[in-house]
């Protein structure tokens, strides 16, 4: 565990790549003690995890930490605005199983309460959607994830957010991964209507700003690290993750195609190596 705290507190922000890195939390930290929370468990219960765990994660916001004995340091991952926007929009669709045809990404703009500025009101604390935000309070966002959070990544440089995580955490080699929960073919930023990004902008002024903060001291990260160090890391980690996704589609097609008795087989040979 780090040094410096008795947990990590992972704020899973919905649709930002926190599912990918919630599976490989859980990998490093199995045996140490995971807990799962959400803002309702935060809400209902006295103690909402054990205090023993040594990581917890969930979509909650920052302030956990003040129903936990001991010191807890935050987790999380930031994504820009109309990337996200889309991506909640895609879920959405999925869920309801319909397609764009059948509901449109203006539409489901006016109908979700969603995509107002939520990422910095989930780094500022427990705030309800429907009270306003001040640039008083992007501020003490900016603090918080300045002094509380051990690392606050970006999701459009995810590869390099694991890097720095690990250096951080002590896990040697980053982990390799396989995306989660991903669009096959998302729409882009270009298929969006004017006013529709217009919206986006509006309501979500605050967390465009946050990101890119979130993106300033991603940047001091790798410049205390030394970039060049973390560009090599980069692509031995990226050719490592395209190694990754071959192997595991070969085993997929064998588990498909190739019989059981010939796959016992082949496991029976390699074992007696």
């Amino acid at each position: 565990m780090i040094a410096e705290a008795d947990r990590l507190i992972f704020v899973h922000i919905p649709k930002s790549g926190g599912t990918t890195l919630r599976r490989l939390l859980s990998e490093q930290f199995c045996g140490t003690g995971v807990a799962h929370v959400n803002r309702a468990d935060i809400q209902q219960m006295p103690t909402p995890c054990s205090p023993s765990a040594s990581l917890v994660m969930g979509h909650m916001p920052f302030g956990l930490h003040e129903r936990l004995p001991g010191k807890s340091m935050y987790l999380t991952m930031l994504r820009e605005p109309t990337a996200r926007a889309i991506s909640q929009y895609h879920a959405w669709l999925r869920r309801r199983e319909l397609d764009i045809e059948q509901f449109s990404f203006d539409e489901f703009l006016v109908s979700t309460p969603k995509l107002n500025n939520d990422q910095t009101r989930v780094v500022l604390g427990n705030v309800e959607r429907h009270v306003p935000l001040t640039n008083a309070d992007l501020d003490q966002a900016k603090e918080n994830l300045e002094n509380r959070f051990l690392f606050a990544g970006v999701t459009e440089r995810f590869d390099e957010s694991v890097i720095l995580l690990a250096q951080k955490l002590g896990w040697g080699k980053p982990p390799r991964y396989v995306p989660s929960n991903q669009t096959v073919r998302p729409l882009t930023p270009r298929d969006l209507s004017p006013s529709a990004l217009r919206l986006i902008r509006e309501r979500n002024e605050l967390d465009y700003a946050l990101h890119r903060h979130a993106e300033v001291l991603l940047e001091k990260e790798i410049q205390a690290v030394g970039k060049a160090f973390i560009s090599q890391q980069l692509r031995i980690y990226q050719s490592q993750k395209r190694w990754k996704l071959l192997s595991d589609y070969g085993k997929r097609v064998v588990r498909h195609f190739v019989p059981q008795s010939l796959q016992n087989m082949i496991r029976d040979f390699n074992g007696n190596k």
